[in-house]
């Protein structure tokens, strides 16, 4: 796995003045629909995404976003769980059980994921892995480094689809070695 990548987070202008002219760490989103779990999200080597991204919000949700903007960051992927390498994906259907068992003790009932952009069973998941790596006194993840697949097949019948990217969830902002405007 490579130790270093250039991550874009989408997001208004003033943040990124805020994180690049004023060298004020990006804060972490906290949603539940966010399907890496908590943390702060990168595309990785795709500014031009990461644009797209927020002009998408600043359509749906003005007050989030008022002017579509974009920082790329030097990300240190040490301790990072990368979804990419197949052998990470075998730590997750624990966590899926243990989450199962949660939510058994509690009554509840299991968050499901609605749509690309509303994984909340997926960001429960995560979260519970944390949870169990913690309770275990295991090493952090720092960051979590999926592929994401999204939008339509770029031809009938592709399994390649228009917006697929690699998306990286940086828990740790000590992993943000340092922001720039592209």
């Amino acid at each position: 796995m490579k130790t270093r990548t250039i991550g874009y987070h989408g997001c208004d202008l003033s943040v990124a003045g805020d994180v690049v002219m004023r060298a004020k760490k990006p804060e972490a989103g906290e949603a539940r629909y966010d399907w890496l779990g908590t943390g702060i999200y990168f595309w990785e080597d795709d500014p031009a995404l990461a644009l797209g991204w927020a002009k998408h919000v600043a359509k749906r949700h003005p007050d989030r976003i008022k002017q579509p903007a974009v920082f790329g960051a030097v990300l240190d992927l040490s301790d990072c769980l990368d979804l990419t390498q197949t052998a990470a994906t075998r730590i997750l259907p624990e966590a899926f059980r243990a989450l199962c068992e949660e939510v058994s003790r509690a009554e509840g009932t299991m968050p499901v994921n609605v749509d690309d952009e509303h994984r909340y069973l997926d960001h429960a998941v995560f979260e519970t892995l944390h949870k169990l790596r913690a309770a275990r006194a295991l090493t952090p993840f720092a960051s979590v480094r999926a592929l994401f697949q999204s939008g339509e097949p770029v031809f009938p019948g592709s399994g390649i689809r228009k917006f697929d990217h690699i998306q990286i969830c940086v828990r740790d902002t000590a992993k943000i070695e340092g922001c720039f405007l592209p």
